[in-house]
């Protein structure tokens, strides 16, 4: 079930991508700040492994410092990829008018 689920990831992760207008050089992630970030960034570090591996390209985990600055992020380009809650996606969502859900 992981693999599966890590596959989705890489497989949308690449059609962000590639859906960019300018050649990304590296993926940009970064997840709601639920837990201090040493703590995130030891959680994510076998994802983007993975992500690296399969999309080979550089992955790049980011704390944020809280749940605004996740949304502003993503809303500004400054992040490609973002775990999210069900209400930050929503208010992602009305944000950018165009994020799309890895469910």
């Amino acid at each position: 079930m992981l693999k599966r689920s890590l596959a989705a990831v890489a497989g949308l992760a690449l059609s962000l991508s590639i859906a960019t207008t300018h050649a990304a050089e590296t993926l940009r992630v970064s997840a709601i700040p639920d837990e201090a970030p040493t703590e995130l960034i030891r959680k994510f570090k076998p994802l983007g492994e993975y992500l690296e591996q399969q999309l080979g390209m550089p992955v790049k985990f980011t704390p944020v410092s809280d749940y605004a600055a996740v949304v502003e992020s993503l809303a500004s380009d400054r992040l490609d990829l973002a775990w999210l809650g069900g209400f930050t996606f929503v208010q992602t969502r009305l944000k950018t008018g165009d994020a799309i859900p890895l469910v």
